[in-house]
């Protein structure tokens, strides 16, 4: 729109309408995803920092090993019934597509503790 007035000062405005830019643009992964490859459970999300928080704390009270692998930019963490019972929850809570092979897990675990049998104990 304003190409000729800006002509008339010396400005060439060709740069401006088609930039070239010295990197490429970086496309970012927004899925929101938990799943189980390789015997470990994976959780993977654009950065968040109330998310990270969360990982944070996840891993400090964790059973076994969790970290933020670099290369892939995947949170990695044992299947263990700690973790198991924590992400689906949490992953839920937050919009997370989940593994259902982590679901059926947790639905397992769940309907183990609703039918657990009291131990009684019996004097002789």
């Amino acid at each position: 729109k304003y190409r000729r007035q800006f002509a008339k000062h010396g400005i060439d405005v060709d740069p401006v309408l088609n930039p070239q830019w010295r990197r490429p643009l970086r496309k970012i992964n927004r899925d929101k995803r938990i799943w189980l490859e390789d015997g470990e459970i994976k959780i993977q999300f654009a950065y968040d920092d109330e998310r990270i928080k969360d990982m944070r704390y996840f891993s400090g009270q964790c059973q076994g090993r969790s970290f933020w692998n670099h290369q892939t930019k995947v949170w990695t963490t044992g299947l263990t019934e700690y973790a198991v019972n924590y992400l689906v929850p949490w992953g839920n809570g937050h919009g997370f597509d989940i593994d259902p092979q982590i679901e059926q897990l947790f639905d397992k675990m769940m309907m183990h503790l609703k039918n657990q049998h009291p131990i009684n104990y019996h004097k002789d």
